[in-house]
């Protein structure tokens, strides 16, 4: 008999180095504890902060991610839009950005017998990239290009900056039905706000990053507090010592609905 039930884990932003070690260290305890039918991972930014490169790729795939997200960092590293180019892709870019830009937004993941579609989206508030309306991009992928497909659910990552920004994306996704989860990247810093809506849309505003324990969202904190003494220019730094930080979520699915969303916050200390 076919089972309704799946799960997704989705990993928070893979930040640099020790973002990677995180999901090399955690990942496959949590893929034996749990048994997902699909890994997702935000990964514009595990190379250097600035993208994705293929070693650091298949680091990630060996580790267990099946499929990648982006955000505004996407198109800095040539050998990630290489990726985004690919025909049968494993990596995604937000959809909202305009005609051109390499890549696309969406893609249906089949997995076992499942047919999901992860769509990705970035946000307009505080960021510097002028993007087309996410809320607009949406419904033109679920009324027109996703329309006819026949799917188990439909999973959005929106990379945004504000709380608000991707609160109201949960509201506006109440109606399609189709819709199973939200969540939310960029900020690095996961939210305590994970909830399932009315409509059986699983939430969480932010799922946080992987990356160095002792940081500021990933980055080394010598140079951030140089920076806020002086206001003169640092060099980011990915820090790559401080222990390691691995934040995610794992969502209960039945049929198209969201049954449980469940963070995931885990540290180890080297």
């Amino acid at each position: 008999m076919f089972n309704l039930s799946y799960k997704i884990i989705f990993i928070g932003d893979v930040s640099g180095g020790a973002g990677r070690k995180a999901v090399q260290h955690f990942l496959p305890g949590l893929i034996e504890k749990h048994q997902p039918d699909l890994v997702i991972a935000n990964g514009e930014n595990a190379t250097h902060g600035h993208g994705f490169n293929r070693v650091h790729h298949k680091e990630l795939t060996d580790a267990g991610v099946h499929f990648f997200t982006g955000g505004n960092h996407s198109f800095y590293e040539h050998e990630h839009v290489s990726m985004l180019n690919q025909k049968d892709p494993d990596v995604i870019r937000p959809a909202n950005y305009p005609p051109g830009a390499p890549g696309r937004g969406w893609k249906i993941v089949e997995t076992g017998m499942r047919r999901i579609a992860v769509i990705n989206l970035q946000g307009r508030a505080f960021m510097k990239e002028e993007v087309d309306c996410p809320l607009r991009t949406l419904s033109k992928i679920m009324n027109e290009e996703l329309a006819h497909e026949h799917l188990d659910s439909i999973f959005i990552d929106f990379h945004a900056e504000t709380t608000s920004e991707k609160k109201a994306m949960f509201y506006y996704c109440e109606q399609f039905e189709r819709v199973s989860a939200v969540v939310g990247t960029h900020t690095h810093v996961q939210t305590n706000d994970a909830q399932v809506g009315p409509t059986g849309i699983g939430f969480l505003t932010d799922a946080g990053m992987c990356g160095a324990y002792r940081s500021i969202i990933g980055v080394a904190v010598e140079p951030i507090l140089k920076r806020m003494l002086t206001q003169l220019p640092q060099k980011h730094i990915y820090n790559e010592d401080g222990g390691l930080q691995f934040n995610g979520v794992l969502f209960k699915m039945e049929q198209h609905d969201c049954t449980e969303v469940t963070p995931i916050n885990l540290t180890f200390e080297n």
